[in-house]
Formats: structure tokens, C-alpha cells, sequence
């Protein structure tokens, strides 16, 4: 047998190895599989309801934040502040008064309306405009005290709350989920002077959790205390029931995933808690979906073995002989690498099976070595010309400053110190523009630059600009690109004060909060109307690599550019504002999270 197995031709003989070999492989792997295809498939059916629980709970979690933050920015607004502490006397006395308070509050609706998602918001005061007449979004306590949602969430809580419509009002719509928030009079912290309700339709919840079904069967749901929030579609009566008994049980407080029996049948149930409210998110997976996935794997392995089996005979008959040749002649191209040439000679192959790939990227790899050697080559020379840039950068800054020192003593030698001033700080301006070529300055640096920029533009404007800077000790030693604080306060000049025609303040003001490094440039100059601003505030924002919109009438261009390079040193995370009013000036508020406090390229 032995012997007659050796008389037999390579082809042959490839062949039946392969055939052999492929036998043993389809047969042991045929064995594992169906040992560990049950447990397999329960594990991907976990990971599955896993990545679904944590994917659902980052996108409510996401809404929930979305509407904190939202409601923490509204409630500690100035003018809602001032509207909600004024007395019913006040109107009692002047009728008008009410009226603009009213314009005032709708006018901070119409900017919480932005919110997306959201279907309605409402205000409820114990003084203010409601006290004294109430509308459709301005409510008076006296009327709502004894509801029930006022004394389950009473005035001193300062934490968001969420409630079903049901659980709101009795008239209110079945389908709203209502989220609710105190306002704490910010002079006097423990005082409650209103109440803002954000209301939701219930839809957005349930279509996020209709998305996060790992199995046709899979029941997910929000739940809080006793009550369902919201859930999935429900296929039947029986998944209500399976609701029912997990929100009347100690289920509710099961963390991470168990095994629980509902309704005579089993399942995996799995929970998370929601950020900013006292929601569970519960996904269970019924077993029985778990089990008709893994009959259907073992199917497919025997289908996919038989197919496997009969193209390996296939396979082993047809090609061993042209593998034997085929990777003979490709040894032979692979013996020839030290010969330069073969960069430029190319093996050809018609088929695509293993060796025709094999020849195909014997092929590339050839054609990118070729290529990497050139470019390494094109490097060297471009390293090469950029070390004569920065040599020839490093010349040009002393040639400026032997220059304007020389105009400087020229002008002391001809009695011209006020020339000799303005050079002087002219000096100044460019020593700190250019920075011996450092990108990434402190704050401090920042406000030296700026105040010979100042100095300069008295002199063009006859004193007519008083710099004024508020900076604590350690937000001057934070670091951000260099030239940051230039283009703010020459839209401020250029734009604000000279626009007015009379003399004005520009305040910079810095400091470091629990997470944010702050600074805000303002002007008491001539402002801009809403129209200008919106405009203004789009133009900046617009991405780098598309076409901004026109803004060139308030310096736009100037801002755009300062916006892109914060965003670009500190991950798109800089929040960037804008504030305006005509004939008053123009407010520029930058928060730099602390996170990021090293942007890209500092030393440190």
C-alpha cells in the first residue's frame, strides 16, 4: 500500500492528502461545534442583549442629560430670575409691566423649544406674571399645590424629575412623559420661586426601545418605582402579564443580568439604571428564542460541512496540480528578490484561488516597496528643505527687531518719541506674536499680547479704548494656541467701539471652574441686531473644509478662524458663544473643558 502510494504522481497523491486531510478537519470540527454551538450561541445572544442594554441606555441616558443641562441653563437665567420674584403688586401698578415680563418668559421658551423631541413646556410661579393672570404656559401654585405630583416632588427638591402624563395631571394626554425641575432663587439658594415642566411624547422613548431587541421575542421596557414608563410592542397579552409581575416584584431591584421564571416560562433578564432620574431599564430575552437560534446553527454546520466536503474533493482533483506548478514558478520569482529589476517585472497569474492571491500580492508587495523607496527618498529631500525654512524663519524675526530698534533710536535722535513709543510697543506686539515659533502660550502671554495691541490702537484711536482684565492666578498659566485673544478684541474695536463713535471698555475675564477653564471678551460698543447675530454664529461654526457663510460684515472671518483652531487643539469640545444686544455690545464666552486642558502640540 505504502509503495503503491509512492508510485503514484504528485497530483494524485496532493490530492488524496487533501482529500484526507479535509475529511479529518470537517469531522473534528463537525464534533466541536455541535459540543459548544449551544453554549456559543447563548454567549453571542448575552453580548447581543449586552451591547443592546448599554447602546438603549447611553441614548436615554444621552435625553436625560440633554434635558438636565437644557433646564439648568434656563432656570439660572438673569431675566427669568428677575420676572419670577416680582410681586403681584408690581403689576397690580403698572399693567404693561406684566405684559413685557410675559414677552420675556415666551421669548426664553421659543429657545428651550429647540430642544429636540420636545412637545410642550410649561411654568409654574408663586409670583411673577401667573400671580397675577395665567396663561396656557404660565401657571400660579395656588391652583396646583394639592395635585398629586406637587406633593410627592416638593418645592425644596433641586434634583430633575420625571412623570408619567398619568401621573401629572388627570386631564393631561396618555401619551407625555413630563420631566420637572425647581428653580431655586440663585440669591437665596434655599428659596423655590418656580417650577419648569418639559413635557415628551412617550413615542420617542418606545421607538428607542423598540431598537434595541436583540430577538424577535425580547420584551424591553422603562420602568420607575411600581409604574411602566414605557415598553417595546408588545406581541401579546402574555408579555404584559411578564411586565406586570417583574414591576410587583423584587425584580426591581436586581443589578446586572439573572435567570427568572415568568408566566411558566424563562427568561434573562437584564437591567440598567437611567442618569438623572429614578428609571430601570429592563431587556428580557425569552429562552426559547435563545434555543430556536441554536437549531438553527446546527443545521447550517451540517449543510455548510456537506458543502465544505464536496468542494474539497473538487478542489483537491482539480488543483493540486497546477498548486505544484504554480508555486514553483512563484518560488523561483521569490529566489530573485536581490535582483533590483524585479521591482519592475510582474508575475502574472489568471486565476484567483489561494495562489493566484498569493501571486497578487507578491505582485503589490513588490509595486509598494518600489513606491515606499521612492517616497522615502522624496521625504529626505523634503526634511531637508523644510530644516532650511525653519533656519531661514529663525533669521527673519531678528531682522524685524534690529529694524524696528533702529526706527526706534532714529526717532529719540530726532525728537520724535511719540514715533519712539509706538515702535517700542510695535516691538512688543511681535515679540509676543511671534513667540520664538511656539504655538501653544499661557493665558498670560495672551493678555501681555493684547495689551500692546491695545496700546497701539490708542494711539490710532486717540485713547479712545480702556482695556479692562479680571484673571485669577491659575487661569493665567493655562495654555491654548497663541493669537486667541487677538482676533476677539479687534472685532471688539473694529466693530463694536469704533462703531458706536465714542470711547469704550473691553473686558477680558478668565478663570478656572470645577471643569472648565472660562474666558469672556466683552464690549460696550454697538452691538448687533438678532438677525446679524444668528448669521454671525453660523458662519463660525461652519466646518473648516466647507464654504462659510457671509460674514464678513462683523469680523466673521476672524472668529471662524479662532473657533477651528480651539477646536482643533482641544477635540471639538470648546463651547463657543456668542451674545449680543444693539447699542449695548457684544458678549464672546469660551469654555475649555479641563479634560483637555493640554491641547495639541504643548510641551507640556
Amino acid at each position: 500500500m505504502r509503495k503503491w502510494f509512492s508510485n503514484l504522481s504528485m497530483r494524485l497523491r496532493l490530492a488524496i492528502s487533501y482529500i484526507i486531510i479535509s475529511l479529518c478537519i470537517i469531522f473534528i470540527l463537525l464534533t466541536v461545534f455541535l459540543y459548544i454551538s449551544d453554549r456559543h450561541t447563548r454567549k453571542e445572544m448575552m453580548y447581543s442583549a449586552e451591547t443592546a442594554l448599554s447602546q438603549t441606555k447611553s441614548l436615554l441616558d444621552y435625553k436625560t442629560e440633554s434635558v438636565r443641562d437644557i433646564l439648568n441653563i434656563f432656570i439660572t437665567n438673569d431675566r427669568l430670575q428677575n420676572v419670577l420674584k416680582r410681586s403681584e403688586t408690581a403689576y397690580l401698578q403698572d399693567v404693561g409691566l406684566w405684559q413685557l415680563d410675559s414677552d420675556e418668559i415666551q421669548r426664553l421658551f421659543i429657545t428651550v423649544q429647540s430642544v429636540p423631541d420636545m412637545s410642550n413646556i410649561e411654568l409654574y410661579m408663586e409670583n411673577g406674571p401667573a400671580a397675577f393672570l395665567e396663561s396656557n404656559q404660565m401657571h400660579s401654585y395656588s391652583g396646583y399645590q394639592n395635585r398629586k405630583f406637587f406633593e410627592e416632588y416638593n418645592l425644596r427638591n433641586r434634583k430633575l424629575a420625571w412623570y408619567t402624563s398619568e401621573q401629572f395631571t388627570v386631564n393631561a394626554p396618555t401619551d407625555l412623559i413630563i420631566a420637572m425641575k425647581n428653580i431655586p432663587d440663585m440669591d437665596n439658594y434655599v428659596n423655590t420661586i418656580g417650577t419648569v415642566c418639559m413635557s415628551f411624547s412617550k413615542d420617542i422613548f418606545e421607538n428607542t426601545l423598540n431598537l434595541s431587541k436583540p430577538s424577535p421575542n425580547t420584551i424591553t421596557f422603562l420602568a420607575d418605582r411600581d409604574q411602566v414608563i414605557a415598553s417595546s410592542s408588545l406581541m401579546d397579552p402574555s408579555e404584559e402579564s411578564v411586565i406586570h409581575q417583574v414591576i410587583t416584584s423584587d425584580l426591581m431591584d436586581v443589578s446586572n443580568s439573572s435567570e427568572v421564571i415568568l408566566s411558566g416560562s424563562k427568561y434573562l433578564i437584564y437591567t440598567a439604571a437611567i442618569k438623572n432620574s429614578t428609571w430601570q431599564l429592563f431587556l428580557l430575552i425569552p429562552y426559547s428564542d435563545i434555543s430556536l437560534s441554536s437549531k438553527s446553527v446546527t443545521t447550517m454546520t451540517f449543510l455548510l460541512a456537506a458543502v465544505m466536503l464536496v468542494l474539497a474533493v473538487i478542489a483537491s482533483l482539480i488543483l493540486s496540480g497546477s498548486y505544484t506548478r504554480r508555486l514553483h514558478a512563484l518560488s523561483e520569482q521569490m529566489k530573485n528578490i536581490n535582483d533590483s529589476s524585479i521591482f519592475f517585472k510582474e508575475f502574472t497569474s489568471v486565476t484567483r484561488d489561494e495562489v493566484g492571491v498569493l501571486t497578487q500580492n507578491f505582485n503589490y508587495m513588490l509595486y509598494r516597496i518600489s513606491i515606499l523607496l521612492d517616497e522615502k527618498y522624496k521625504l529626505g529631500q523634503d526634511v531637508k528643505n523644510a530644516e532650511l525654512i525653519a533656519l531661514q524663519e529663525q533669521i527673519n524675526p531678528h531682522f524685524l527687531y534690529n529694524s524696528l530698534d533702529q526706527i526706534y533710536w532714529m526717532s529719540i535722535r530726532k525728537g520724535c518719541p511719540e514715533i519712539g513709543d509706538l515702535v517700542l510697543k510695535l516691538s512688543k506686539f511681535y515679540r509676543q506674536s511671534l513667540r520664538k515659533g511656539k504655538n501653544i502660550v499661557p493665558f498670560s502671554t495672551e493678555l501681555e499680547h493684547i495689551s500692546a495691541y491695545t496700546d497701539i490702537q490708542n494711539i490710532r484711536y486717540d485713547g479712545a479704548i480702556t482695556l479692562q482684565v479680571n484673571c485669577s492666578e491659575k487661569a493665567a498659566a493655562f495654555e491654548l494656541p497663541k493669537l486667541t485673544l487677538q482676533p476677539l478684541v479687534e472685532n471688539a474695536i473694529l466693530h463694536g467701539i469704533c462703531e458706536k463713535d465714542e470711547k469704550g471698555i473691553i473686558s477680558i475675564n478668565a478663570e478656572i471652574t470645577s471643569e472648565h477653564f472660562v474666558f469672556t471678551v466683552q464690549d460696550d460698543g454697538a452691538g448687533m441686531d438678532e438677525e446679524t447675530l444668528l448669521s454671525l454664529r453660523e458662519g463660525i461654526t461652519t466646518s473648516a473644509s466647507l464654504p462659510a457663510a457671509p460674514v464678513t460684515s462683523k469680523g466673521g472671518y476672524g472668529l471662524r478662524n479662532v473657533y477651528h483652531r480651539l477646536q482643533l487643539a482641544f477635540h471639538n469640545r470648546v463651547m463657543f458663544e456668542i451674545n449680543s444686544t444693539p447699542g449695548q455690545g457684544t458678549e464672546i464666552t469660551v469654555r475649555i473643558p479641563l479634560i483637555d486642558a493640554v491641547p495639541e502640540g504643548s510641551e507640556n
